[in-house]
């Protein structure tokens, strides 16, 4: 029975990991695209 615990713990470790790995590139790939396409502060003020 523990076991099975033991190894249902480490399946949903697995998973976390999966999650806070996609997020963590997610939020990469936001800050580089932020900067290399950089939103005009012009348009911004005339809208």
């Amino acid at each position: 029975m523990l076991s099975n615990f033991e190894i249902s713990l480490q399946v949903m470790g697995i998973g976390l990991i999966g999650i806070f790995s996609v997020t963590i590139v997610l939020m990469m790939l936001m800050y580089l695209l932020r900067k290399l396409f950089p939103a005009d502060a012009d348009k911004k003020q005339k809208m």
